[in-house]
């Protein structure tokens, strides 16, 4: 009887939506082909957090308060200052090191915020062609990564889009667009040598040019985005649908070489839409409330004034490093504060309570103290009103003890404030906080939707049955290998060879 193989192809940040939408209308053909060959599920989201949770989640089986991933820059209780190592700071490690100690031999090409596993049975690639580079490229074993670079070239990006899209005119946006297609392309040449070296038990790679696109230039895509340039995108196109065709290309090669070689996993998240957040204005709400909380004047004072300008002269990044930023001895700004904001993806806001006992400088009082101040909070913020839509700021608050478990939730953010993102949030309008204008926290105009999907090539088609997590993705893949994880939130997806629910895609 012939060893079970596994395939895993990663589509960081692909909006499930337009898979789904693009397949039916035949723009994506290898894809939808998939569909009628696949059972499938959308695995719900991780309330409130973003693509480093989702991946982490993914490939360890367990839940942020289990792994402590949130953000790829992370407070810590201890100096206040923000700060995630990649490859040391996970509180549990990825699932195919258990694969690999099961001696099953595995490689693995970008996944997405992974750390590098030394001594892994097999190969790894880290943060070779990927969005968000944390560090430097690197793999296992150690001199690989320079064969790969030496004959495949560098990230054009220097696994940075932002500074790119400072710069970018009418003509980058197609450089920008045909960069990103020719990556795919070196991804795929890269990885297909590889995956044909050796029959492996787990391959994966990731595809993170749909995360570039969508951050870089959503609003040529998006028709109702109040940056869409119709008359551009008549004469240049879609770029966004143009790095999603060449990535059905590839998905095209993998399906063949997949053929009679074990199971193809297809896995997309977190989605993509509109860049609409009010992360930027979330410092001067919070200053507004812990006035009110201290009986002080809740209008806007000298301090934000100067904020305002502070955001626009200086760029989102450096922003982020230099704030938590002290000198050696120096007590933090932040230690004085009840609560404040702490960067996150801009889907939600991200509040963090200072607590005596949690946290070094802790001035709040666990207990009654704490639960007024959680309560005052949610009370303000649900307040809020979006001038442009009418309606309410906030979606959901999402208190992350109540959400999450596990030892790590203690480094999570308190609170994380899910705006509602059905249109451009610019001004602020709150009965007890005044008026308030919304600065543009990055140059992107795309950022992340909670929606997901996972496709499994099988004999049966059809959505699997039940509800998923993001967290049984690793245990359903080590169960087609026949290896049980332990120690996981996850658990393994099943499913029939019939198929007793819905064949079309969406």
């Amino acid at each position: 009887m012939r060893k079970a193989r596994a395939l895993f192809i990663g589509l960081d940040s692909a909006e499930p939506k337009l898979l789904m939408r693009w397949s039916r209308e035949g723009i994506l053909p290898n894809l939808a082909r998939l569909w009628k060959e696949s059972v499938w599920t959308t695995p719900e989201a991780l309330p409130g957090l973003g693509n480093d949770a989702v991946w982490t989640s993914v490939y360890t089986g367990v839940n942020p308060g289990r792994h402590g991933r949130y953000y790829y820059l992370q407070f810590q209780p201890d100096t206040y200052e923000m700060e995630f190592r990649d490859d040391d700071s996970f509180s549990h490690r990825p699932f195919w090191q258990s694969l690999s100690e099961a001696g099953l031999r595995v490689a693995i090409i970008d996944f997405v915020h992974a750390p590098l596993t030394p001594f892994i049975n097999g190969i790894q690639v880290a943060d070779w062609m990927a969005h968000g580079r944390y560090g430097q490229p690197r793999s296992w074993p150690p001199g690989f990564i320079k064969e790969i670079v030496s004959r495949y070239g560098e990230d054009p990006f220097q696994g940075s889009i932002d500074k790119t899209l400072l710069k970018s005119s009418t003509k980058t946006v197609t450089d920008w667009r045909d960069l990103l297609v020719d990556r795919v392309r070196r991804k795929t040449a890269l990885s297909r040598e590889i995956f044909e070296r050796e029959p492996w038990d787990l391959f994966m790679t990731v595809y993170g040019e749909a995360h570039d696109i969508g951050h870089g230039f959503w609003h040529l895509h998006d028709a109702s985005h109040p940056n869409h340039d119709a008359k551009w995108v008549r004469r240049h196109g879609d770029p966004v649908k143009d790095v999603y065709v060449e990535i059905d290309r590839a998905i095209g090669e993998w399906a063949k070489l997949a053929e009679n070689q074990g199971h193809l996993v297809i896995f997309a998240a977190p989605g993509m839409g509109p860049d609409y957040t009010a992360n930027g204005a979330l410092d001067e709400l919070l200053s507004r409330i812990e006035r009110l909380v201290d009986g002080k004047s809740s209008g806007p004072d000298l301090l934000y004034r100067l904020r305002q300008i502070y955001r626009k002269v200086t760029p989102n990044n450096l922003r982020r490093r230099v704030s938590f930023r002290r000198k050696k001895g120096q007590r933090p700004s932040l230690s004085h504060h009840k609560f404040f904001a702490v960067p996150h993806n801009e889907n939600s806001g991200a509040i963090r309570f200072n607590v005596k006992g949690r946290d070094r400088f802790g001035v709040v009082e666990p207990g009654p103290e704490l639960a007024a101040l959680r309560q005052r909070i949610s009370e303000e913020l649900c307040r809020i009103i979006n001038k442009e839509s009418g309606k309410p700021l906030v979606e959901k608050i999402v208190h992350t003890n109540q959400e999450y478990h596990g030892l790590q939730t203690q480094m999570l953010p308190d609170l994380l404030v899910i705006w509602n993102r059905d249109a451009p949030i610019r001004r602020l309008i709150s009965p007890v906080l005044g008026t308030i204008d919304v600065s543009p926290s990055t140059a992107r105009t795309g950022d992340h939707t909670p929606n997901a999907l996972l496709m499994v090539h099988a004999a049966s088609a059809g959505r699997i049955p039940g509800t998923s997590r993001l967290e049984d993705i690793a245990p359903t893949i080590a169960d087609l290998l026949g290896v049980n994880l332990p120690h996981i939130d996850g658990r393994a997806l099943r499913w029939t060879d019939a198929a007793d629910i819905e064949h079309k895609p969406g």
